[in-house]
């Protein structure tokens, strides 16, 4: 999150009136969450605010929760999270090279942006639930390949997703490979990064 969505959240959905910086001292009114950093008077670093909404996230656990989490909840389901940056274990990957196959197949000189629109629509009309399920069942095909690899890592010693999938929690928490938070904590560092590139500017 950039320094205007934590400002954002931490107005609407913690209510925070203000926020400290541990280190000077400083407190920050929530009007300022979103000023700049630089100078006197100005707001929070994006890392305090950062720093704020983790502490935050982490007392009030069912805020961070997506849609799909909570149906799959409701229903007495666990999600299984496939490893971050393996885009071709994801079924969705596979189901859109259908769809740009099928637009592509359709392409002609002078097609506009409205006939691509009506094309990609169609496209996706046809992904119907015995298309999906094929996907799905070859994603299975290509994980349980991937997972006798050396590439799964901690993940390894299962050896195919039915086992995995089998795996109590204690087992599944001893897997860094499948860890959500791991992939949050490489995303919050290249925003960091690009955040304080865009201060330096």
């Amino acid at each position: 999150m950039k320094k205007p969505a934590l400002g954002k959240f931490l107005r609407d959905v913690a209510g925070v009136s203000s926020i400290a910086d541990p280190n000077s001292g400083r407190v920050f009114a929530k009007e300022k969450l979103t000023a700049d950093a630089r100078g006197e008077g100005g707001g929070p670093t994006v890392k305090l605010m950062r720093s704020v909404v983790s502490d935050y996230l982490k007392s009030h656990p069912g805020v961070n929760t997506t849609v799909v989490q909570q149906l799959m909840a409701d229903r007495q389901h666990r999600l299984l999270y496939t490893p971050p940056y393996e885009s071709w274990l994801q079924p969705i990957e596979l189901a859109w090279a259908q769809v740009k196959r099928e637009v592509a197949r359709q392409s002609v000189l002078g097609r506009t942006n409205g006939d691509t629109a009506e094309h990609t629509a169609a496209a996706l009309e046809g992904m119907n639930k015995q298309r999906c399920s094929k996907i799905i069942e070859h994603t299975h095909k290509l994980m349980n390949v991937w997972l006798q690899s050396d590439d799964a890592g901690s993940l390894r010693p299962f050896g195919s997703l039915a086992a995995l999938m089998a795996a109590n929690s204690r087992q599944r928490a001893q897997c860094a490979d499948l860890s959500v938070e791991e992939a949050r904590l490489i995303e919050e560092k290249e925003a960091e990064k690009e955040n304080q590139e865009g201060e330096e500017n």
